[in-house]
């Protein structure tokens, strides 16, 4: 009988156990880059001597081709990612730890020599917040960030770009850049703008989890602080992102 050399699907729920991830951070600052169009008018030179997390497109603002990969992560909730090109030219070729959800599954041979961890998603959005590294939010990746942030033990946790709203009708950093530079979208046209009505839907969903993640952040003694000036989340304070890094 001929024996099957193929490589056979890995088991995909023990690997998305996060508890080796509890408290590694312990009291350390956090940032995480969402997508939103403020991030376009930020320096974000001084934020790489603390924890930095990159959302979906965010990662092209990222200088992480060289270095550590402690305290750098690429998170991701939507496996639409795998159809832009920003995932294939700087998520792949970026050295730091990357976590996706368990929904990921079907791609696990291509992304499992890439080093990608997974996490579950809870059993229901509503169930109680927890830190034992089981399972993370999955509303959608900000969520899952800040619910991350928390669990590594991360004291202070700074989110840039969280804006959940249009800037002149533009829902993403990348649209005010020259169109040349956009990430391009492997099942659409060129230059490909991401849909309004289901980005709007989801800024929408995204308010209850965050009020939760706030009431969870004050059990477990850390701080969230919202860093987009033109954001409409109001679960968390906001403040300047010079004086995230004081």
């Amino acid at each position: 009988m001929r024996k099957n050399t193929k490589r056979q699907p890995r088991k995909i729920r023990p690997y998305a156990d996060l508890t080796d991830l509890i408290d590694i951070h312990k009291g350390r600052k956090c940032f995480i880059v969402g997508a939103g169009p403020s991030v376009t008018f930020l320096d974000l030179s001084e934020i790489h001597s603390h924890v930095v997390m990159a959302i979906n497109s965010a990662m092209m603002f990222m200088p992480w081709s060289k270095g550590d990969p402690e305290g750098r992560f690429w998170i991701s909730n939507d496996t639409l990612c795998l159809k832009w090109s920003y995932f294939w030219t700087d998520v792949l070729r970026s050295n730091c730890t990357k976590i996706v959800r368990t929904s990921w599954r079907g791609r696990d041979n291509e992304l499992h020599k890439h080093g990608f961890r997974y996490f579950a998603p809870r059993e229901s959005q509503k169930a109680p917040l927890n830190n034992l590294g089981k399972s993370l939010c999955y509303e959608s990746s900000i969520p899952t960030a800040i619910d991350l942030a928390m669990l590594m033990g991360c004291a202070e946790i700074y989110v840039l770009g969280m804006d959940h709203k249009m800037l002149h009708g533009k829902s993403h950093f990348w649209q005010f850049w020259p169109k040349e530079k956009w990430p391009q979208r492997s099942d659409k046209g060129k230059n490909f703008n991401p849909e309004q009505p289901h980005q709007m839907r989801k800024f929408q969903e995204n308010k209850k989890v965050y009020i939760d993640l706030n009431e969870m952040a004050e059990r477990v003694g850390s701080k969230v602080y919202n860093c987009s000036k033109m954001s409409v989340v109001t679960a968390f304070p906001k403040i300047t992102l010079d004086e995230a890094l004081v």
